[in-house]
C-alpha cells in the first residue's frame, strides 16, 4: 500500500506539472536604447526566441524591442534583459536563467535596429530564427537549432550552426560555415567560402573568391559559378 501512495502522489506532482506547462501564456514588450555613435560591436547573448538585426546607416543608436511571454511557473523576475555598452561595445543580454524544478517556457524575440557600421556576435542561441541585414560589418553567429538568414553584409560572415537552415545572399567579404544538419544556400559571395557540410545540402553560386566544401556528412553538395578554383573534400 505504501508504494500505491507513493505512485499515486507521483502521477499528481506530474499532472500538476503539465497543467502548469499548459496555463496560457503570459507577454509582454519592452523597449531599450543605447547611443553607439562611440561603438564598434555589438554582442548578443540569447537563448530562445526570433532574433531580427537590421542595419541603419542613418542611425547612431541602437534601438531594441523586445517580445518576452512566460507560460508555466516560469518566473519572469529571473527574466535577463540588458542592453549596456562595455569596453567598447554593447552588449545586449536577454534569456530567462535557468529555474529548478519549473515548468512551461520562457522565450524572448528580438527586433534590432544599429548602426550598419557595427559588427554582430550573436552567442549561445538555441532556439528560434536569426534574420540579419544591411549590415557594411561583420557578422558572426553560434546557433543551436532554427533558421538563419542573412543578406546585404559588406564584411565577414562566420556560422557555426547544429540544427537549421541557412540563407545567405549579397555577403560583400569572406565566409564561413560549419554547419550539422540543415540546408546551405548562399549566393553572391565577394569574397571566398569555406563550407563544413553535414547531413544537409548545399547549393552556393555566384562566389569571386576560392570555394572550399568538407563533407563531413551526406549532404548533396551543388557548386555554381565561381571565379575561382574548387576544393571538395571528405
Amino acid at each position: 500500500m505504501k508504494y500505491i501512495h507513493y505512485s499515486l502522489l507521483i502521477v499528481a506532482l506530474l499532472l500538476l506539472s503539465a497543467c502548469q506547462s499548459e496555463a496560457g501564456t503570459k507577454t509582454e514588450s519592452k523597449e531599450l536604447q543605447l547611443n553607439a555613435a562611440s561603438l564598434k560591436s555589438l554582442v548578443i547573448d540569447h537563448r530562445n526566441g526570433d532574433i531580427e538585426v537590421i542595419g541603419d546607416a542613418r542611425s547612431e543608436t541602437i534601438q531594441v524591442s523586445a517580445e518576452i511571454s512566460h507560460s508555466g511557473n516560469i518566473d519572469p523576475d529571473k527574466l535577463q534583459l540588458r542592453l549596456e555598452e562595455r569596453d567598447g561595445g554593447a552588449y545586449l543580454n536577454a534569456f530567462f536563467k535557468g529555474q529548478f524544478l519549473a515548468s512551461g517556457k520562457g522565450s524572448v524575440s528580438l527586433k534590432v535596429t544599429i548602426p550598419a557600421a557595427l559588427s554582430v556576435e550573436i552567442l549561445s542561441h538555441q532556439d528560434g530564427s536569426i534574420h540579419i541585414s544591411n549590415l557594411a560589418s561583420a557578422v558572426k553567429i553560434d546557433n543551436v537549432n532554427g533558421k538563419i538568414d542573412i543578406k546585404n553584409i559588406g564584411e565577414e560572415i562566420n556560422i557555426h550552426n547544429r540544427d537549421g537552415n541557412i540563407d545567405i545572399r549579397n555577403a560583400a567579404a569572406d565566409l564561413y560555415v560549419t554547419n550539422v544538419n540543415g540546408a546551405i544556400t548562399a549566393e553572391r559571395i565577394g569574397g571566398s567560402a569555406i563550407i563544413d557540410v553535414g547531413d544537409g545540402k548545399l547549393d552556393i553560386d555566384q562566389v569571386d573568391g576560392d570555394v572550399t566544401v568538407k563533407q563531413s556528412g551526406s549532404g548533396e553538395v551543388q557548386v555554381g559559378h565561381v571565379k575561382g578554383s574548387v576544393n571538395q573534400k571528405r
